[in-house]
C-alpha cells in the first residue's frame, strides 16, 4: 500500500500537475457551502461507512444517509477511514448487491 501510496512521486512532471490540481480540487469549500442541497438528490445512493473511522466518524455517514432521502448506509465493523482498501472484497459485494438491487432488478411504479 505504502509503495502505491508513493507511486505518483516517481511520475513524470506532466502527470504531477495533475495530480497535484486534482489535490486542490479535494478543498471541501464547495462541498460545504453545497451540503443544505443534498436532499435535491433522487437517486439511490448507497453510503458505506468505517465504524472505527478516526477521520470522519461514523455519525457524518448517519447525517448523509439522512440528508440523502434515497439512500441506504451500510456501517463496516472493524473498518476505518479507508473503506476500499480495508474491506475491498466486501466493498464489491456490497457494490454490486445495491446496483443491482436500484438498477437492475425490475422497477414498479412506486417510489
Amino acid at each position: 500500500d505504502i509503495d502505491e501510496y508513493l507511486r505518483p512521486s516517481r511520475l513524470s512532471s506532466s502527470s504531477r500537475e495533475l495530480l497535484r490540481r486534482l489535490l486542490i480540487s479535494l478543498v471541501n469549500r464547495e462541498t460545504q457551502q453545497l451540503g443544505h442541497r443534498l436532499g435535491e438528490i433522487e437517486c439511490p445512493s448507497l453510503v458505506l461507512w468505517g465504524a472505527e473511522d478516526a477521520f470522519l466518524s461514523p455519525h457524518w455517514g448517519r447525517r448523509l444517509r439522512t440528508d440523502l432521502r434515497s439512500s441506504s448506509l451500510h456501517i463496516l465493523t472493524n473498518c476505518g477511514h479507508y473503506v476500499p482498501e480495508e474491506r475491498a472484497g466486501e466493498l464489491a459485494g456490497l457494490v454490486d448487491a445495491f446496483a443491482a438491487r436500484c438498477f437492475l432488478e425490475p422497477r414498479t411504479g412506486a417510489r
